[in-house]
């Protein structure tokens, strides 16, 4: 499962609470783009209607900081998205941290491609 969070310092330490069973990263416009088009059942026209711009223009707004997530659910959206276990498995262990070896924690780089074999 994947949920949207507005960067705050109490998300981040909630995040750095569950550490050990959870992986995260800031999102990129294009995975949200992709999480919105493959994960939910809105469209281009049903996002226009409620905010008057597409998808793509939608997950910008999100990762600039000019819409948040609040507002999202506000009009209706989910910030919840259901994902599949990522295509070819994890690469490394759910136990261990990503600098030994692991998954799970803050991660920087191989959030992107674990995220894209999820959708």
């Amino acid at each position: 499962m994947a949920k949207i969070f507005e960067d705050t310092p109490e998300i981040r330490g909630a995040l750095r609470k569950v550490k050990d069973r959870v992986f995260w990263s800031e999102a990129n416009s294009q995975i949200l783009t992709k999480l919105f088009k493959a994960r939910s059942n809105i469209t281009d026209e049903y996002v226009k209607e409620r905010f008057g711009v597409d998808i793509q223009n939608l997950s910008e707004m999100l990762t600039s900081g000019k819409l948040k997530p609040q507002e999202l659910e506000a009009k209706g959206l989910k910030t919840i998205f259901h994902l599949h276990p990522p295509k070819g498995g994890f690469r490394g262990s759910l136990k261990n941290p990503e600098g030994r070896g692991g998954e799970v924690g803050y991660r920087r780089e191989s959030f992107k491609q674990t995220i894209e074999r999820m959708i």
